[in-house]
């Protein structure tokens, strides 16, 4: 999925891992497989350091959000995170839907509106392991490109998730040899990831778009349904 969209992969191994550990471990055993793929993709194409130096701010915002949310989480519980995002989603979907993707502040204010959304986004990620929601409302209402949207996002998440990381050694909670097992994870997304990449270039911009609507109605629905899932085994 990750090489497919550009993006994603918290999202599909998320659940599948929590299914075998609790959701705190899930998220701390993704972080590096994660940091890997998400490497990977920002600097294939050609563009990083163009796109850097465009959105050189982006992968600020997200630094300081994820170190902020990895504290939330080791105190909080990520349920609440997860219904804000998803609900965040609904709303750009719904717009998308009736033709109101555009937003006029966005474009005014780039800069802004960018710290806004990686602060964000940085928060969603070490707490619901999800980040991407903020960054593609930001910018697919500024009408970038595909290709410059997916590796400036994973710049975006290379920097929250080493943030994330920080946080979490500081923690001192898995020993590590928790971190080393986890790069295997890693190496399996890797090669996940070439072959998604693969498919995705031999796609049209309209055809990638009505994929990522897709995913991003996927994605909506497996956070409902990761919180419910969990309700229900609390009871």
């Amino acid at each position: 999925a990750h090489g497919l969209i550009g993006f994603g992969f918290p999202l599909i191994a998320t659940p599948l891992v929590v299914l075998i550990l609790d959701f705190k471990t899930a998220v701390a055993a993704l972080i590096l497989p994660t940091l890997v793929v998400s490497t990977i993709n920002t600097f294939r194409g050609g563009n990083a350091l163009a796109n850097l130096g465009r959105f050189w701010f982006m992968p600020l915002a997200p630094i300081v959000g994820s170190y902020a949310g990895t504290r939330l989480l080791l105190v909080s519980p990520s349920e609440p995170f997860m219904l804000l995002l998803a609900a965040l989603l609904l709303f750009f979907l719904f717009r998308d839907r009736f033709g109101r993707v555009e937003i006029p502040w966005v474009k005014r204010r780039p800069v802004v509106a960018g710290v806004i959304a990686g602060l964000a986004a940085g928060i969603f990620e070490s707490t619901a392991n999800v980040a991407m929601a903020p960054f593609l409302i930001y910018f697919l209402a500024l009408g970038v490109a595909p290709t410059t949207m997916v590796q400036t996002m994973n710049l975006c998440f290379v920097a929250g998730k080493t943030m994330q990381l920080i946080g979490w050694l500081e923690a001192g909670i898995h020993p590590a040899s928790f971190w080393l097992t986890t790069l295997g994870l890693g190496v399996i997304g890797m090669a996940a990831l070439f072959l998604g990449e693969r498919i995705r270039r031999g796609v049209d911009t309209s055809t990638y778009m009505r994929w990522l609507r897709l995913f991003l109605w996927a994605m909506t629905a497996l956070l409902v349904l990761q919180v419910a899932w969990r309700a229900l085994g609390a009871l």
